[in-house]
């Protein structure tokens, strides 16, 4: 799934979030290739809203250090901040996004390599 297609899923969704990755690169650079998914990124605290909103369309599993679980009614929301999501249409489909999570401190953005380091999110 490119950016754009993935932009369209995400309509309506009223949170922030921001592509990432290999395609944002591309996009600061100019430098084009292959791309094998899309990345974007969230806001932690954006995580029960998210769930939320792609439930009944897509699968949303939280990836922490290689282990999986779903999340949704069982698990609403992330223990490990700093884990990513994967997206799938069903449990026998590719992964098409890859959402490596942003922490939050108190829904200001967050550096995850200087945890002193916040700013406000664009909304």
């Amino acid at each position: 799934m490119e950016p754009s297609e993935f932009a369209e899923e995400m309509s309506g969704f009223d949170r922030p979030w921001w592509v990432v990755g290999g395609w944002a690169i591309e996009a600061a650079t100019g430098y084009r290739r292959e791309h094998e998914d899309t990345d974007v990124s969230m806001l932690v605290c954006d995580v029960p809203a998210f769930v939320e909103f792609m439930k009944g369309r897509w699968h949303v599993w939280n990836n922490v250090g290689g282990v999986l679980h779903p999340l949704g009614d069982r698990w609403a929301t992330v223990d490990e901040p700093a884990s990513q999501f994967w997206l799938r249409s069903d449990a026998a489909s590719p992964w098409i996004v890859d959402i490596p999570l942003t922490p939050d401190a108190g829904g200001l953005w967050t550096n995850k390599f200087l945890p002193g380091h916040v700013a406000p999110s664009r909304r």
